[in-house]
């Protein structure tokens, strides 16, 4: 696995748009996805393996504000990016 990176501004953007990922991060409709980044962390894993799924592609982690287990979404290999467990509830 390779190590982990930061998330630029373009990333958050798209993970914000995510209802869980809003939804996890406690944003309100009218809060912008430049909100998280001040009181959550969030890394990218670019290529990572799992060896029960095989290769899984982009996987990025976003802890929010309250110490519950991150918040896992992953992106496919059409682009598109999916909550893989919805661990926070």
């Amino acid at each position: 696995m390779n190590g982990c990176e930061n998330l630029s501004q373009s990333e958050w953007n798209e993970l914000a748009n995510l209802e869980l990922v809003r939804e996890y991060l406690g944003l309100e409709p009218d809060d912008d996805a430049t909100s998280p980044a001040a009181y959550a962390v969030g890394a990218k894993f670019p290529s990572y393996f799992a060896a029960d799924f095989g290769f899984l592609g982009e996987l990025f982690l976003i802890q929010g504000p309250e110490l519950a287990r991150p918040l896992q979404v992953v992106r496919s290999a059409d682009g598109k990016l999916h909550v893989i467990t919805r661990s926070h509830q």
